[in-house]
């Protein structure tokens, strides 16, 4: 006899190998874009001069200013790392990740890791001072200019 508990294991293994961890910044809310549902994959491209790493809402301001390095002659790839997020500095997930970065390809960097973040103060509620303390397309544009040279 069936009590439901062969099942119910099933479905948690189901759960638990198709997990998906969905984080936004509440910023995100009101963008509107195209939502395309499809499975990715990560690849690397070989580029020139830099590879910009992010996620969230950093996403729109590397893009604004990937746009802007493009225009500038900037190949935003590899062999260097700009590392751009909106949470603080410490604490945050930019550490991790240079240090991940560091442990396995710190032979195919040719120069050391940059991380923007925003300040390490509560976020303002006010935009024109949240603009202050999160980090803004110019700024990733003079990391990049600077990384580069």
């Amino acid at each position: 006899m069936d009590d439901g508990s062969n099942r119910i294991g099933g479905r948690a293994d189901q759960l638990v190998t198709n997990a998906v961890a969905v984080s936004s910044s509440l910023s995100l809310w009101f963008c509107r874009q195209k939502l395309i549902l499809q499975q990715q994959q990560l690849h690397l491209s070989l580029g020139e001069h830099v590879t910009i790493l992010t996620y969230s809402r950093m996403r729109y301001h590397v893009m604004q200013a990937a746009k802007t390095l493009v225009n500038k002659g900037f190949d935003p790839e590899t062999h260097r790392v700009l590392i751009v997020e909106e949470c603080m500095r410490t604490g945050g997930m930019g550490a991790s990740l240079t240090a991940a970065i560091t442990e396995n390809f710190h032979d195919y960097l040719d120069a050391p890791i940059v991380c923007l973040s925003s300040q390490d103060v509560p976020t303002p509620y006010a935009g024109t001072l949240e603009e202050w303390t999160v980090v803004q397309p110019p700024q990733i544009v003079a990391a990049v200019e600077q990384l580069c040279r």
